[in-house]
């Protein structure tokens, strides 16, 4: 099968923005050296295909190029994956950062206890330490990368929301942490110029693995899935819900591949991991367009 690529890139591309200078590294940089492939024609390989026909851009993000396809970093790019390593020489092995701190986050939690019955509960929670750590460096990581230092504590506030919740761990060493950028309480609902228009998608390795996301299996974490939007979740009905579904089905195929392929690739270094899952998410979404 061939596909015109100019009138995919006009068509559906293109408007994806990448994060303002600064923070951790630039949105998009995987593929700003490559310019978008413009000759009609050409045989597409499997994933090429699945991607070319799909409709499910909202769920997955747009590719700023057709060069991004080719390297298979669709959903995830490499600058998108982070490993975490337990911070040495600090009472709390995951707080690295001396400007939020766990006790930030129980105070506001204490703060706004009387707002609601949620929030009472979520002051209550018994949330770790250790767990809060985790968090405030997760959130700090994609505030840096998005250049909205101001969001930080919103983030983080908003995750330890959904958390208090109930944990989002899955199993088999996984954790899928949803619904915390928009939160209610946050009040946070600026526009974030994410790489891929829509929606990033986000890959976390913790090599060493954790047990403070509460895992229900009683095995510790080693990958967690997660997604930026660039608008609130009410403005794009249904592509949270359809990402989350692209997660999962990409994590069973994953398993039924190598049972150990969630601990295997938390090993991995980031080009390798990226590529690792998007072969399993168009597959999923192969599945799912039968």
């Amino acid at each position: 099968m061939t596909l015109n690529r100019r009138n995919f890139l006009q068509a559906g591309l293109g408007i994806g923005v990448g994060a303002a200078g600064g923070g951790l590294c630039h949105s998009g940089q995987a593929a700003q050296g490559d310019g978008p492939v413009h000759n009609a024609g050409v045989s597409l390989s499997e994933y090429e295909r699945i991607l070319a026909m799909t409709n499910r851009f909202n769920s997955l993000g747009h590719p700023r190029s057709w060069s991004v396809v080719q390297q298979e970093f669709l959903p995830i790019s490499p600058e998108r994956v982070l490993s975490f390593k337990p911070c040495h020489g600090t009472g709390n092995r995951w707080t690295c950062s001396t400007v939020l701190q766990p006790d930030h986050i129980r105070a506001r939690l204490s703060r706004d206890a009387s707002q609601s019955d949620y929030h009472r509960s979520a002051a209550q929670g018994d949330l770790s330490d250790e767990k809060l750590g985790l968090i405030i460096r997760i959130t700090g990581e994609l505030a840096r990368f998005y250049s909205v230092p101001e969001y930080w504590e919103n983030w983080a506030f908003g995750m330890t929301m959904r958390e208090s919740l109930g944990t989002t761990c899955a199993w088999r060493h996984l954790a899928i942490p949803h619904q915390w950028q928009h939160h209610l309480t946050t009040g946070a609902t600026k526009t974030i110029h994410t790489a891929n228009a829509t929606v990033d998608w986000w890959l976390i390795l913790i090599p060493s693995g954790t047990m403070e996301w509460e895992p229900f299996d009683g095995e510790p974490t080693h990958v967690m899935f997660m997604h930026v939007f660039s608008r609130s979740y009410p403005a794009m009905p249904g592509a949270e819900l359809m990402a989350l579904e692209l997660v999962g089905r990409a994590v069973r195929d994953l398993l039924a591949a190598a049972p150990n392929g969630l601990l295997e690739l938390s090993q991995m270094d980031r080009v390798s991991a990226a590529r690792r899952v998007n072969q399993h998410v168009v597959l999923g979404l192969r599945d799912i367009e039968k």
